[in-house]
């Protein structure tokens, strides 16, 4: 909420944070286009993947359904993968975000090595001895 109200550009194929935004008369708005995933609202497919090609962001926030050691970000469908893909090679700084139930599990498909993520930000609600395995890697910024 802090950001309402100053001139951002915000890139996004999340239907629901497209609506957020665009009640903001200062921030400028651009959604992916593509073939909408209903049960989560977000939009998907190759014209999603071509146009974030095209742009350069400072920030990619991404939504981690999954995060460990070795297998880094895995998310539960395959077709989300290639756009989450395409906002990380898009932004200068992509940070993944997970609360902390989420770390230690891995499902079905790999997003992203956790190499490849400047940070996983995650909840306080993680154990110290799990916040150690995975520093440098997650930062408990959310509270």
């Amino acid at each position: 909420m802090a950001l309402r109200g100053k001139p951002l550009t915000i890139i996004t194929n999340d239907l629901r944070i497209a609506k957020f935004v665009a009640t903001d008369p200062a921030a400028r708005l651009l959604v992916t286009g593509g073939e909408l995933l209903g049960t989560v609202f977000t939009l998907v497919g190759g014209k999603a993947v071509a146009f974030l090609s095209e742009l350069r962001a400072d920030w990619a926030f991404l939504g981690a359904d999954a995060v460990s050691l070795d297998s880094g970000i895995t998310n539960t469908n395959t077709v989300e993968v290639p756009i989450k893909r395409a906002m990380i090679a898009a932004a200068e700084h992509p940070l993944a975000l997970a609360d902390s139930s989420k770390l230690d599990r891995r499902v079905l498909a790999r997003v992203a090595g956790l190499d490849e993520v400047e940070a996983v930000l995650s909840d306080s609600a993680a154990s110290a001895e799990t916040i150690t395995r995975y520093r440098p890697h997650v930062r408990t910024a959310l509270a």
